[in-house]
């Protein structure tokens, strides 16, 4: 079996509830398995907290906030 390795698993290499930790776009999608669009569609609705950052207005968001999120996707 092989492995790809150039690929990276956020899951397992991102500390999610490191306090305080703010996450790229990137790697929250990878945290929840959706689709980029679909996490800026749930940050403008005001399903998950986001963060402006930057005179370009980059999101970010708190690693305790995407964590919580994930709790509540798996419950249901």
């Amino acid at each position: 079996m092989t492995v790809n390795k150039t690929r990276k698993d956020y899951s397992e290499s991102v500390p999610v509830y490191e306090s305080g930790r703010l996450l790229t776009v990137r790697e929250a999608c990878q945290l929840l398995h959706v689709h980029s669009n679909t996490l800026r569609r749930w940050a403008n609705n005001g399903l998950v907290k986001v963060s402006r950052i930057g005179p370009s207005g980059q999101r970010r968001f708190r690693a305790e906030d995407i964590a919580t999120l994930i709790k509540e996707r798996s419950k249901s």
